[in-house]
């Protein structure tokens, strides 16, 4: 790409100027990074609607959550075990898909035995929002998320988090901020904001995104994040992890161009005593999560049973 581009070198500072200084491009940029899908958007917070979402999703249960500040509401879908739960699980999706998505892992999770909470995030299915947070207002939401679940005595045993992507991103903000959370499993997470998008520019919009200087990118980071209210500075799953003492298990493919297996390096190594980094052979962003051959939820599962499930040490036995 860099040779390709060689001849445009001398044109580079120009342009990429030029495209900064366009507010219309400039908005596009910053709405692509933090603007969720429900921007702007009114949601149906009536009981039949309510009533439809836990139909669609095929739920047990179906809750709201007032959150905030900023202010908004979450949906979230309970699916329970067949017998007395063995812990908690928030089941958390990824940046371009929404919880529809993860109603799989969630009733995996529930049919292995743990009472799985899948939740919208801000802005994404029956959850209103503007902006998402990168997990800096994700993880004071999910306080919230998780107070109101134990005031319905639904928080039944240890509490374990599990992410896709930017879920996995904010399951470990969310665990650096809440003393609650037990274990972590998290799949294709980014290591920090200023990490991830750069990236995803280059790669969503080649000729914008290649003729910004390293300079301008973050400074559109920074600009999104401030529109939306947080500093991208915060936005660090790399500095979380090593404020949790919750076990974390972070799952990559060595072949992800989306989240590059980098992110889980630099993650891991943020937090080498408590975090273990599983390396998926030959193995995409997508493919992570249709895990075709089971290795992310046999390991999802092993990791949960050893530290949520389990007797805690000292525990006399029955």
């Amino acid at each position: 790409a860099a040779r390709a581009l060689a001849p445009l070198a001398p044109l580079a500072p120009i342009a990429a100027s030029a495209l900064i200084a366009s507010g219309c491009t400039t908005d596009f940029f910053v709405g692509q990074i933090v603007a969720t899908p429900n921007y702007h958007r009114a949601i149906d917070t009536t009981p039949e609607a309510d009533r439809r979402e836990r139909e669609w999703m095929k739920s047990d249960s179906f809750l709201r959550v007032p959150v905030g500040p900023p202010e908004a509401s979450l949906g979230a879908w309970i699916f329970e075990p067949p017998a007395p739960p063995l812990g908690t699980i928030l089941v958390l999706h990824g940046i371009a898909d929404g919880p529809f998505w993860m109603r799989d892992k969630a009733r995996a999770l529930a049919k292995h035995g743990y009472r799985a909470v899948l939740v919208g995030l801000r802005g994404y299915g029956a959850s209103s929002g503007d902006f998402r947070g990168f997990g800096v207002i994700e993880r004071e939401d999910l306080v919230q998320v998780v107070d109101e679940i134990d005031r319905r005595g639904l928080l039944d045993g240890p509490l374990g988090v599990w992410g896709m992507s930017y879920g996995g991103a904010v399951a470990i903000m969310y665990a650096g901020h809440d003393p609650r959370v037990r274990a972590v499993v998290t799949v294709g997470a980014f290591a920090s904001m200023r990490m991830a998008v750069p990236h995803t520019l280059e790669l969503f919009f080649p000729i914008p995104g290649l003729l910004m200087s390293e300079s301008e990118q973050d400074r559109l980071v920074a600009m999104a994040a401030a529109i939306a209210g947080f500093s991208a500075n915060d936005a660090a799953a790399e500095v979380a992890i090593a404020k949790t003492s919750a076990p974390v298990l972070l799952v990559h493919g060595d072949w992800d161009w989306i989240v590059p297996y980098e992110n889980g390096e630099r993650l891991h190594a943020a937090a080498p005593d408590h975090s273990e980094l599983v390396r998926l052979p030959a193995t995409g962003h997508f493919g992570s999560y249709w895990d075709v051959g089971g290795e992310v939820e046999r390991r999802s599962f092993e990791w949960f049973d050893r530290h949520l499930a389990a007797p805690a040490p000292g525990a006399a036995s029955p």
